[in-house]
């Protein structure tokens, strides 16, 4: 690996954004009201410094972005939900999409989009007269360089439950976002207060039923599991077969288990598209890290809550990537999936990192060294064939399909089963990664203990 710094690293940067064909980016939105006490995430309680940010993404975003129409754009902080509809213009504003191919196919793009009586559910948590964040919406509002009818590519906006509101849904609605990430976490409202989170489980439920009603069909939520007091409900109906789901050994001799089934269950009776499940891991730089919270459950545990939810979870969802759920292949997360099938793509705003040319990238994490220099990028790294290799084969290995050994045998002019016979043959053996029709994939069992299993894959 050829490591790049600043101030080359400008030069060379723009250099790799020029033709580069990348049709996905990501943006990052720094600000929260709040710093939950389990993230690792840069970002700042500096909300007066929005307005002044956005100068300075739309200066980053002009200067390296090469107008390729884009499949994906994800935008995810921090809590992006805390800009303002005129931020969203603007950002939007920037950037291509790729036109319809089949006119009239995208539910969220239809110019005539409108509420569905978006007080049909009982809202009682929330106010449409609060626009002194979000100011209201009129149709008119929306950018007249942007005729979101003609286009289909997936946006994506990630929201929190207590940040966001009827006129900011709405808006991005009619701008054309059609995916909404939500920070739900849990639906228990002591675990909600313990992490740090300013919502409540009503709140959370309330703002997934707006956002139906206002038109939005692509919703996910993010949960997590192996939080402090978390525990699982043995002694519910799922003991009895319920769905067909089994509890490992370890949790039925217990008995005595709360929340964690209660959390699933409710998000399974949400009408959701996708979910995404992430253990707690607890990472310098957290407050956890600073102050360790009393009764975390073990690793064990962690991996048993884990097994627990794809059983539960399916068949109504589909385990399609190690942490994600979709309850069809239309809704498996696009720009994820780019990710995952070791695609380009743009990293734009304080933190974020891009993949573009066999360059990796990551923006400075320094908000003052950002706003005084927007281009700055704090690594660059131009990567060898062995690292793209590895990279190709640990991505790979995160979705449920796994890997393609005819298309790496092609990109690396390697051969795949000869290479990796010895690792192949012991976790076949062991039970822990399976032969497909194009390759090799992770059961279960080694998904539980994946980062030791693909680290033997390393070079």
């Amino acid at each position: 690996m050829q490591n790049i710094t600043p101030p080359k690293a400008e030069k060379q940067l723009k250099k790799q954004f020029t033709n580069s064909g990348a049709k996905s980016a990501y943006i990052h939105i720094p600000f929260c009201r709040k710093k939950c006490s389990y993230c690792a995430f840069t970002s700042f309680g500096a909300l007066n410094f929005i307005d002044d940010y956005i100068k300075k993404l739309t200066k980053e975003i002009k200067y390296f972005y090469d107008d390729t129409p884009l499949k994906t754009l994800y935008i995810g902080g921090g809590t992006p939900s805390l800009l303002e509809i005129k931020h969203f213009e603007k950002i939007l504003s920037l950037f291509n999409f790729e036109k319809q191919t089949k006119p009239g196919s995208n539910k969220g793009f239809q110019a005539s989009a409108h509420l569905k009586n978006p007080l049909s559910k009982d809202y009682t948590d929330y106010n449409p007269q609060k626009t002194a964040q979000n100011n209201a919406f009129t149709c008119d509002d929306i950018p007249k360089s942007l005729d979101i009818s003609i286009y289909t590519p997936e946006i994506t906006v990630e929201i929190n439950p207590e940040s966001a509101d009827i006129n900011l849904l709405s808006a991005l609605y009619k701008m054309g976002v059609n995916r909404l990430s939500i920070g739900v976490q849990s639906f228990d409202d002591d675990i909600l207060k313990s992490i740090g989170r300013l919502h409540t489980a009503k709140k959370a439920k309330d703002i997934i039923f707006l956002a139906q009603d206002i038109g939005f069909e692509n919703i996910s939520i993010d949960l997590i599991y192996g939080l402090p007091g978390q525990k699982m409900n043995a002694k519910s109906s799922v003991l009895a077969g319920n769905g067909g789901c089994k509890l490992p050994q370890s949790i039925a001799a217990q008995g005595d288990f709360t929340y964690w089934e209660e959390t699933l269950k409710e998000a399974k009776s949400l009408d959701l598209a996708h979910i995404s499940l992430y253990g707690l891991k607890i990472e310098e730089n957290t407050l956890f890290y600073k102050k360790p919270p009393k009764h975390l459950p073990n690793d064990d545990i962690q991996a048993d809550m884990y097994e627990f939810a794809v059983n539960f979870l399916e068949p109504e969802f589909s385990l399609y990537e190690i942490s994600n759920f979709a309850k069809t292949e239309k809704y498996y997360s696009k720009h994820n999936l780019n990710y995952w099938n070791d695609g380009q793509y743009y990293g734009f705003g304080i933190s974020a990192a891009g993949f573009l040319n066999n360059t990796r990238y990551q923006n400075t994490k320094n908000f003052k060294e950002y706003m005084e220099n927007p281009l700055i990028t704090k690594d660059l790294s131009i990567l060898t064939p062995e690292e793209r290799l590895d990279e190709t084969i640990f991505l790979g290995f995160r979705k449920r399909e796994g890997i393609n050994v005819k298309k790496i045998n092609e990109k690396f002019s390697i051969d795949f089963n000869e290479k990796y016979e010895e690792i192949l043959t012991n976790f076949i053996q062991s039970g822990h990664i399976e032969k497909t029709k194009t390759g090799y994939r992770l059961t279960l069992q080694g998904i539980l203990v994946s980062n030791l299993i693909l680290s033997e894959f390393l070079c």
